[in-house]
């Protein structure tokens, strides 16, 4: 899995920030207990831009998916994407995520929510990252800026400066530099 999707990041690094993004993404949700199950819903504003690399995944998560989920395969992709970006290893410590069932054959599906809500601010960011990941306020902003890392156009990542690109780090844009 992780040779496929090592070519498919080499063949265009900008999956390599899509992928890292993807997992995150899957791992949101209402529900309590919720966590990684190969489905994001593309109707959510938050996840514009998610479907290219969903697409780009499909064939690798086909031929290994006797073996692992979509969600699992996704996972391995992304930890893939973040040894790329930081020539650090990243190893796998858990298979076994169940994938949704209520999705379509790119994953396309769950729940639409709305996690901050559109007044969410910094504070409820840091405390979701907290309570659901763990994370501190310096992990927290790493993560969120994972929307940076490739080129930012609405398309890809919700966010930039309207049609026009806008980038952080000329020359960078798959490495995790800033």
């Amino acid at each position: 899995v992780r040779g496929d999707c090592a070519a498919l990041f080499h063949d265009d690094l900008d999956y390599v920030a899509k992928a890292i993004r993807l997992s995150f993404h899957d791992c949101m949700g209402q529900s309590e207990g919720y966590g990684c199950d190969g489905c994001v819903n593309l109707n959510h504003r938050d996840n514009i831009g998610l479907k290219g690399i969903m697409i780009k995944l499909r064939p690798i998560v086909e031929k290994y998916e006797e073996h692992l989920s979509r969600a699992d395969t996704w996972i391995l992709c992304a930890l893939t994407a973040l040894e790329i970006s930081t020539s650090s290893q990243f190893p796998m410590t858990y298979i076994g995520r169940q994938s949704c069932k209520d999705s379509d054959d790119i994953g396309d599906g769950g729940e639409k929510y709305d996690i901050y809500g559109d007044e969410g601010g910094t504070s409820k960011i840091l405390h979701h990252f907290n309570k659901y990941f763990g994370f501190d306020e310096r992990c927290t902003v790493a993560v969120m800026g994972l929307h940076g890392i490739a080129t930012m156009k609405p398309k890809n990542s919700g966010h930039g400066n309207g049609p026009h690109s806008a980038t952080w780090v000329k020359s960078a844009s798959h490495k995790m530099t800033n």
